[in-house]
């Protein structure tokens, strides 16, 4: 992972901004020497957070799916409203 200096990120803003789009690494900025921040880019941050957050409800979803299958006679729409809405509604 590169750093750089947040002086140096300030000054050269465009030009990391074009390296992300490019394809670049996640960017560590520094301010006296101490890491604050990191940069990546928006592909990373989609890979990395959302389409992990996308899997997690989804698995949550099958997991209720799953359950609620086997333990009652109720309707399949049925079951997928109390999925979607809990069982009190």
């Amino acid at each position: 992972m590169n750093k750089i200096p947040a002086l140096k990120f300030r000054q050269e803003f465009g030009a990391v901004m074009e390296s992300f789009r490019l394809g670049a690494e996640p960017l560590i900025i520094e301010k006296n020497s101490e890491p604050v921040a990191v940069v990546i880019s928006y592909a990373d941050f989609q890979k990395r957070f959302i389409d992990k957050q996308t899997e997690e409800v989804r698995d949550s979803i099958l997991a209720k799916f799953k359950k609620n299958r086997f333990s009652s006679n109720e309707e399949s729409l049925e079951t997928l409203r109390n999925i979607r809405y809990g069982s009190n509604n």
